[in-house]
């Protein structure tokens, strides 16, 4: 009996992609820190590679959570990486409580895979700074009726007229939520957010900070509240 030269194409074919996998490891993705200490209110530099290249610039991501919350968890800063297999990008401390343990964890491809699957991770923690005051709620209504608007107090923001609060679940990622409200370009005083249209339940307000100038999601504080 011939060889079939079709099936003998196919195990050609087979033989030459496995060869180039063999030739070609896979990508290992990898983040540094490359600061030996932090302080807060400045910026750490940090360096990535490994990383897959991807098609859009909604891609590879970095972002920081608290020391064991759980993957999907991302409540504070995070920040796309440029469209690169390596390099050092920076990102801000402000808002970071010193001494606190954080999470510096990198994901793939954000568009493409919509996964919070951890690639790579690094431990850390800031040290204070002077003249570095968090901001954050000195007064909260804790519970509201539906409909009615919630009274908060804040202090230590910075000066800016895109600080803003929002009401969100408090299983929601940062930059989820149901609704949210600018706060006056003051360092301190008292506002309202609107409850309407938000069914009964416990939410979370968060205060987040100069939203024009960063596009972040860092959350700045965070208290419980309940709407009946």
């Amino acid at each position: 009996m011939k060889p079939n030269p079709f099936f003998k194409m196919i195990l050609t074919t087979t033989a030459a992609l496995a060869s180039l996998a063999l030739a070609t490891p896979a990508l290992a993705a990898e983040i540094e820190l490359l600061d030996q200490q932090l302080f807060g209110c400045s910026k750490m530099q940090i360096k990535f590679s490994g990383m897959p290249l991807t098609s859009t610039a909604k891609g590879n991501w970095i972002a920081v959570a608290e020391e064991g919350a759980p993957k999907s968890v991302v409540t504070f800063r995070q920040k796309y990486l440029p469209i690169a297999t390596s390099g050092i990008v920076d990102l801000s401390t402000l808002g970071l409580i010193p001494f606190k343990p954080y999470e510096l964890r990198a994901y793939l491809d954000w568009d493409g895979t919509h996964s919070y699957d951890i690639a790579a991770s690094v431990f850390f923690s800031v040290l204070p700074a002077p003249r570095c005051e968090p901001a954050f709620f000195s007064r909260v209504t804790p519970v509201v009726s539906q409909g009615e608007a919630l009274e908060f107090s804040f202090e230590d923001v910075q000066l800016s007229d895109s600080n803003w609060v929002a009401l969100a679940l408090p299983s929601d990622v940062a930059w989820r939520f149901g609704k949210s409200v600018y706060l006056p370009k003051t360092k301190r005083g008292t506002f309202q957010i609107a409850t309407n249209d938000l069914p009964p339940g416990e939410y979370q307000l968060r205060l987040f900070q100069k939203w024009k100038e960063n596009r972040d999601y860092f959350i700045y504080d965070a208290v419980t509240v309940r709407i009946e």
